[in-house]
């Protein structure tokens, strides 16, 4: 089993983050992820399930939001058992 990372941080206005949200969307919904940027490359094929987790946090005038996203690369046959989520602005 090989082992790839792929790491990526920066300051970004919020035009670009929905941009590159969007695009999330839509590879998911294509089933493969490739994420590129200064000469590295993850691809990353979408299966069944996914593990989803959201950590918000406000400290001292500072907000903080962690999303993470992970799955197995088979399918685990096991069904949906997550309580829903809602966002809104």
């Amino acid at each position: 089993m090989s082992h790839q990372k792929f790491e990526y941080e920066s300051l970004q206005d919020a035009k670009t983050i929905k941009s590159f949200l969007e695009s999330l969307i839509e590879s998911i919904e294509h089933g493969r992820i490739t994420l590129k940027s200064n000469g590295d490359e993850i691809a990353m094929n979408v299966y069944d399930l996914m593990k989803f987790s959201v950590n918000a946090k406000q400290k001292d005038g500072i907000n903080k939001m962690n999303i993470k996203i992970s799955w197995a690369e088979k399918s685990t046959g096991k069904k949906n058992h997550g309580v829903p989520i809602s966002i809104s602005s």
